[in-house]
């Protein structure tokens, strides 16, 4: 069996990485770069990397802002002397759209029935758009 050493293996050039990436994606950076292909792939991986730097925090202030908003739910169901969870309530105002994310998430997050599945559960598994 033959097997080709890592050494000698070339990177594809930047051609053929610009037409796996997509002209049209890539254009802008070449735009910016007038034309320059190696400048403008650099420019492209400057840029996913910054876009890198930020998806953990931004995750996490997802997060944050997803769980105070049902922290004030929570608490506006009790001024309002509400027993039934706010995602739950057909009187808590929440759009159709919001309605129909909240019925997913409360399916993925599974555990029988909605009244049966644990808060916490069905807000971790809703998108912070819902």
């Amino acid at each position: 069996m033959h097997s080709t050493p890592p050494n000698s293996i070339e990177p594809p050039d930047d051609k053929a990485v610009i037409e796996l990436i997509s002209p049209d994606r890539l254009n802008p950076c070449l735009t910016a770069c007038a034309g320059d292909s190696t400048t403008a792939l650099a420019m492209y991986r400057w840029n996913s990397d910054l876009a890198a730097a930020f998806f953990e925090p931004l995750g996490h202030l997802e997060i944050m802002l997803r769980n105070a908003l049902d922290a004030r739910l929570v608490a506006r169901q009790q001024r309002r002397g509400r027993t039934t969870e706010w995602y739950i309530d057909g009187q808590v105002p929440l759009t159709g759209k919001a309605r129909g994310d909240i019925a997913q998430a409360q399916e993925r997050a599974g555990r029988g029935g909605p009244a049966a599945t644990p808060r916490g559960k069905v807000i971790a598994e809703l998108s912070f758009g819902f």
